[in-house]
Formats: structure tokens, C-alpha cells, sequence
């Protein structure tokens, strides 16, 4: 909980490798006293130590690229847009006006209310009974969970 309120202040990729230390770091020890208190021989502990961690990375640096992929594909959708318009400059208002976020969250949101996924009412967006209910759920846990003082 500290971390998300510390990190405010750092670069998103940064904030990735530091939450990995940080996660890297809290399970190496608790892995450690796990296998602490379990009479297994040397051989087995490091082995077992070595496929975790390394499973730990494994899936660290899996998380990092997907993370990663999603901010880039917006990056790369943008730099086709200019180079469309090459040898020409694209004027930067034509790009905002293209990717106006208000209007990208109002066809979210009516693609929401097609499908029976979400409903308005009294001036506010509900989530319908399934999987975007449990979803909601799950990110108002973390939200208070991660955020909460």
C-alpha cells in the first residue's frame, strides 16, 4: 500500500522494477522461511528456491511486456497516423480531435449499454449482473484495499 503511494512521483517503468524488487525481495524471504521450517535436504531447498524465483521472473517479466505492449500500441497507432500524412506534417489538433478521450469513453460506454452490460440510472452507470459486475467488484477491492488511508 505504501509502494502505490509512494510512487507516485516515479516514471511508470520504474515503478514496474521497483514493485518487482519489492515483490522479488518479500517472496525470496518468506520462500526462505518456508523452507525453513520444512525439513528438506540442502539440495532440495535450492532447488526448490531456484524454480521459484525463477518461476517469479518468469512471470515479472511476462507482467513488465504486457504492460508494456499496451502503452506502446498506442505510441505506434500515433506515429502511423503521422507518417501517413509524410511528407506533410499532420497538425497535432487533427490528432487530438481523432483520439478525443471523451468520445472514445462515450462509445465504450454505449457498447457497454448494446451489450446488457452496464444500465444508467439516476444519473449514474450500473453494472449488470455477471462477469462486469465481478470485475467492478474486484477493482473496488483494490482500489480500497491499495488506496484506502
Amino acid at each position: 500500500m505504501a509502494l502505490s503511494r509512494l510512487s507516485l512521483a516515479l516514471g511508470h517503468v520504474r515503478r514496474q522494477f521497483v514493485s518487482f524488487g519489492i515483490g522479488f525481495a518479500a517472496t525470496a524471504i518468506g520462500l526462505l522461511a518456508l523452507l525453513c521450517r520444512h525439513r528438506f535436504s540442502e539440495v532440495d531447498c535450492v532447488g526448490y528456491f531456484g524454480l521459484y524465483l525463477l518461476s517469479y521472473l518468469f512471470l515479472g517479466f511476462s507482467f513488465f511486456h504486457l504492460i508494456n505492449l499496451n502503452v506502446s500500441s498506442l505510441r505506434i497507432r500515433i506515429l502511423k497516423e503521422y507518417l501517413r500524412h509524410a511528407p506533410g506534417a499532420l497538425p497535432d489538433q487533427v490528432l487530438l480531435d481523432r483520439y478525443n478521450v471523451s468520445d472514445m469513453l462515450d462509445a465504450r460506454l454505449e457498447r457497454l449499454q448494446s451489450g446488457n452490460q452496464i444500465f444508467f440510472s439516476n444519473g449514474r452507470y450500473f453494472a449488470r449482473s455477471g462477469g462486469v459486475q465481478v470485475i467492478g467488484g474486484l477493482f473496488t477491492f483494490l482500489r480500497r484495499l491499495l488506496l484506502s488511508p
